[in-house]
């Protein structure tokens, strides 16, 4: 009988043919049955289905635990909170989206941080699994609605962040679209506690950020879903910091409205607009000083910079000689999105003030606000998130707030220097695990 050279040979430990392929036997990954390698030995039959899913089980549970132990360090601060991925492997996973999924996202990451390219190569073939799993569930009456069903969209919308399998972010807004359908689908109050408060937290910044890309209001700066959530639970100050963040895509939005409209109809316009980024970023200024009154000791402080592999310019050398250390990487998260957002903030305020300054209205005096200085701290505190104590996380962290930093800087020649380095650490990232970086 001929034997197809590509097919698993189901051996155990592993098959000739998958061996030859240099990729990861799938016999190990889903509805297996052991077979005799010895050809002398008689054939046995195949094991029971109980002990095949006993396998399986355990099987996942030993990726889940190496995908904890490369990818997430020690997370105790005093801002609270743990990432909700880091909390998979205590999980009990009842669904095959979300098995599938999770399946998919840990193999890409331990792949990338051990260097095993059979395992990136396999996740690509569990993330497509996952897929046709979540599109099942959400055909599902029982299951379109199910907490695990939005966690599989979740972390699809992970795989897409590392992996960008299409070399394209297509992939990762089409996932970012279902997420805000299947959020307004379950409505608010199923966010309030348990599994789903836990997802809302996470998946919040996703789409806010998504929705600024498009210019896009959302409902998600509406008070009910402002406030409802932490019904059961008081706001950390990230969840404050999103707050501030969570008004922008309609204040951009509103601010290309000014853009285009005529000059006599602008000012009152430009009067609320200047009022609400004003106002925004005072608040962001009064939660950092209340982060700062909950630590003992300083939440930041200087070094001279250890990394030698970012862009300078040989005359003038690094734009960020000093890097920033932190007691710890849940406050240097904080920070950095909390200057992330003033920097976002401060780039709307100006924008309204560059046209003040070219015309005149009804004689309004305003100073530019300082966009260096915060998108300056973003950056000094890269080092410490990519340092290897941090393991796979801290590029994530570091990810989101240098992603908005580029977008703050883009087409102000003033600041070529800090966005060249801002892109060179950013495709650094892409090694990290954040290859979407490369395509955004």
């Amino acid at each position: 009988m001929d034997v197809d050279p590509l097919k698993c040979g189901q051996q155990t430990p592993q098959c000739l043919q998958c061996t030859r392929s240099n990729r990861l036997c799938p016999g190990y990954q889903r509805d297996y049955v052991f077979v005799q390698v010895n050809p002398a030995a008689k054939a046995i039959r195949p094991t029971p289905q109980q002990n095949s899913s006993l396998i399986q089980t355990s099987h996942h549970q030993q990726l889940l635990d190496n995908f904890y132990g490369h990818c997430f360090p020690d997370m105790r601060g005093p801002f609270g909170g743990k990432p909700w991925l880091s909390q998979l492997p205590q999980m009990t996973i009842d669904t095959r989206a979300l098995k599938a999924s999770t399946l998919a996202l840990c193999t890409a990451l331990v792949g990338r941080s051990t260097g095993n390219k059979a395992l990136v190569h396999e996740s690509l073939k569990l993330y497509t699994r996952g897929l046709r799993a979540l599109q099942v569930a959400l055909q599902s009456p029982s299951l379109v609605r199910h907490d695990e069903t939005l966690a599989a969209c979740l972390v699809l919308a992970m795989y897409e962040i590392s992996e960008c399998p299409a070399r394209h972010i297509a992939g990762y807004y089409q996932h970012c679209r279902g997420l805000f359908s299947l959020i307004q689908l379950r409505g608010v109050d199923a966010h309030a506690s348990g599994l789903g408060h836990q997802l809302f937290l996470a998946i919040r910044v996703h789409l806010i950020l998504y929705g600024l890309g498009q210019l896009k209001p959302s409902f998600l700066a509406e008070p009910s879903w402002m406030d409802k959530p932490w019904q059961n639970a008081a706001k950390r100050p990230f969840d404050r910091i999103v707050d501030c963040m969570a008004y922008a895509p309609r204040l951009f939005h509103q601010l290309q409205i000014y853009s285009r409209l005529p000059y006599a109809e602008k000012e009152p316009l430009m009067s609320s607009l200047m009022v609400e980024f004003e106002c925004l970023d005072n608040t962001l200024q009064v939660i950092y000083r209340e982060m700062e009154d909950t630590v003992r000791g300083p939440m930041y402080w200087s070094i001279l910079s250890k990394d030698h592999d970012s862009v300078g310019d040989p005359m003038k050398g690094s734009p960020f000689p000093l890097a920033f250390q932190f007691p710890d990487l849940k406050t240097a998260a904080n920070l950095m999105a909390l200057w992330a957002t003033s920097a976002l903030l401060r780039r709307g305020w100006n924008a309204l003030y560059e046209d003040l300054r070219q015309g005149s209205f009804s004689g309004m005096v305003v100073v530019p606000r300082d966009v260096t200085s915060v998108v300056s701290k973003v950056c000094q505190s890269v080092e410490f998130c990519l340092n290897e104590t941090n393991l796979m996380f801290g590029a994530f962290v570091a990810s989101m707030p240098l992603a908005i930093c580029k977008a703050v800087l883009q087409g102000d020649g003033r600041h070529d220097r800090r966005g060249a380095w801002i892109t060179e650490v950013l495709e650094r990232l892409q090694h990290r695990g954040v290859r979407i970086v490369k395509y955004q």
